[in-house]
């Protein structure tokens, strides 16, 4: 949802630093005063064996209206043959 989180970077034993990841994902906040939603996103990655390796992508939204929590999930997609 902010800017400076959309990356996510990993640092090598050596010092050396690089993106690993990038979201593209962006749910708005609605509303306001009370009425305001502010959504959290995360992704849950499950990881299958094989050569190469397949990816099934779980996006969630978590938010919080009117003093409750209310999660839900998106339609998953798969990685495979990086």
């Amino acid at each position: 949802q902010r800017k400076d989180e959309v990356e996510v970077m990993e640092i090598s034993q050596s010092g050396y630093v690089q993106m690993v990841a990038r979201s593209l994902l962006f749910i708005g906040r609605k509303g306001k005063g009370r009425t305001a939603r502010s959504p959290h996103t995360f992704l849950r990655i499950d990881v299958h064996n094989g050569v190469p390796p397949k990816f099934v992508i779980r996006p969630f939204i978590v938010e919080k209206l009117k003093n409750k929590w209310s999660s839900s999930a998106i339609k998953p997609f798969v990685i495979q043959n990086l």
